[in-house]
C-alpha cells in the first residue's frame, strides 16, 4: 500500500467518480486512463463503462441493483 506524500492533498469523495467497467472487456488492473477513455468515447451502451457518484453507487449496492459479477469497480 502506498502512502501519500506530505505535499499531496487528499481529494474529498465528492470529487471522485465510481467507474464500473465490464470484466469481459477489461482486466482487473486496467489503467485509469483506459477506463476513462472508454467512458468518454464509448458508443457501446450494452457493454460500456458506467460512471456513478459515490452516493449513487452506494444506493445501487444497498438496493442490490448492482451486477457485481460482470463489472470491476474503480474509484477515480
Amino acid at each position: 500500500m502506498s502512502t501519500l506524500k506530505q505535499t499531496e492533498k487528499v481529494r474529498p469523495l465528492s470529487e471522485h467518480g465510481v467507474y464500473a467497467y465490464p470484466v469481459n472487456r477489461f482486466s482487473r488492473d486496467a489503467s485509469d486512463e483506459d477506463i476513462l477513455s472508454d467512458y468518454e468515447n464509448s458508443t457501446n451502451n450494452e457493454d460500456s463503462v458506467r460512471k456513478y457518484t459515490v452516493e449513487e453507487f452506494l444506493s445501487c449496492i444497498n438496493d442490490e441493483s448492482f451486477n457485481s459479477l460482470d463489472y470491476w469497480v474503480r474509484l477515480i
